[in-house]
């Protein structure tokens, strides 16, 4: 697998190895599951050195029973609290290491104010309009380059190059390469309880949708996932939704489209919560968002990810062992791209019902029957592609742009 590109700014040769480290994180669920590699070989590597991590509240609901960190803080919504939380951070703990993972510039010049000796991050940093992302590397004594938007490259991967500064071997970092997801016990039997309360067991066949992102940039018309959750029904599976209470009614206009059960469970648990119930689970389909990473974080056999301006090797989720498929729009040459600049939105918004449920009949296809399958038609054989073209009617009050 080819390495991004390293491009080390000048760094104070006299440095003893780093003691005291902080890792700061993208603020998104899958950017934190995608850390975790790279987390894992530094841990490996300084087993001696106190590792915090500073990011918000669901990644520290993530974190906190991981055994590769120190400390979690938490990083205020606001972002004025969140600017002062983390100078207080730096200034109470006194870092001799950061690691930040995000392209700020202003984070990164708050590192140089707090005078951290080392402060590795990603040449290329978000500026405001009308300069947008530059090459710059501000306020870092080690710049790592951040891969253009055709890179083959999985972003796991391009966060662990963050390590390369500090002489992390090769090998570890291979050894380290996988996702991984903690539970307490206590989540495992608020796992049970909740599926127990919608009639569901670990030993169904079940099946996670996942239609709504806090990205418009990745979300598609409601109604074409309606044809995929009626087959899934029909081959046995138990459909159910997992997130946030906002999502909730989201789900159940997907219900009423489907016309089949879908067990929601938005807003009824926590992350960690969430990932106890996903490890029973068999198929993941839905957007490209933080729940793909968690299901191959907790090895959810079967995964469907729904990519629209996203670079899909880029995004896979990876290091996984198990089967998966992108669906995505080959009709435009465009993508991938930088989608807040799109002025179309097709690779998303005509990702057809068809090419997604070519993807769930591949899977079907690899899966014994179910005992309670109940006779779909025969399976649509090939690798599911997204075709342009609007189709059909939208269900009431589905995003759908203008």
């Amino acid at each position: 697998m080819p390495a991004p590109m390293v491009s080390t700014f000048s760094t104070p040769s006299d440095l003893s190895p780093p003691s005291k480290l902080l890792v700061i994180p993208l603020r998104f669920i899958g950017d934190g599951v995608l850390t975790i590699p790279m987390i894992a070989a530094l841990r490996a590597h300084l087993p001696q050195a106190r590792i915090d991590l500073f990011g918000p509240a669901t990644l520290a609901n993530l974190f906190e029973p991981s055994p590769l960190l120190d400390g979690v803080y938490t990083e205020p919504g606001p972002k004025a609290e969140a600017k002062a939380a983390l100078a207080d951070l730096l200034s109470s703990q006194r870092y001799d290491t950061v690691i930040l993972a995000r392209r700020s510039v202003s984070q990164a010049l708050a590192l140089k104010r707090a005078d951290v000796p080392r402060r590795i991050g990603f040449d290329e940093q978000r500026f405001g309009w009308p300069l947008g992302y530059k090459r710059w590397g501000w306020g870092l004594t080690d710049s790592i380059r951040f891969p253009e938007l055709t890179t083959t490259v999985p972003q796991a991967r391009t966060y662990a190059s963050l390590l390369a500064p500090l002489s992390v071997p090769a090998d570890t970092i291979e050894r380290h390469m996988h996702l991984q997801a903690w539970t307490t016990q206590q989540d495992e039997a608020a796992a049970q309880t909740l599926l127990a309360k919608f009639g569901l067991s670990p030993d169904d066949r079940l099946a996670i949708i996942h239609a709504t992102s806090a990205s418009k940039e990745k979300s598609i018309p409601l109604e074409r996932f309606v044809a995929s959750v009626q087959r899934l029904h029909e081959a046995g599976f138990c459909c159910m939704a997992l997130g946030t209470a906002h999502d909730a009614e989201t789900y159940d206009r997907l219900q009423q489209a489907a016309m089949v059960p879908i067990a929601n469970l938005c807003g009824q648990s926590t992350l960690r919560q969430s990932l106890a119930i996903m490890r029973h689970a068999t198929l993941f389909l839905g957007l490209d968002s933080g729940p793909v990473h968690l299901c191959a974080a907790v090895g959810v056999p079967h995964i469907i990810a729904l990519y629209g301006p996203i670079n899909e090797q880029q995004w896979r989720p990876y290091p996984y062992n198990g089967h998966f498929t992108p669906v995505f729009n080959t009709a435009l040459d465009c993508r991938p791209c930088a989608p807040k600049v799109c002025r179309h939105n097709r690779c998303r918004m005509d990702l057809s019902s068809q090419a997604i449920l070519s993807a769930v009949d591949t899977h079907l296809k690899q899966l014994a029957p179910s005992p309670g399958h109940r006779g779909a038609s025969e399976p649509v054989t090939g690798i599911a592609q997204g075709m342009g073209g609007r189709e059909g009617e939208s269900i009431p009050g589905s995003h759908r742009d203008a």
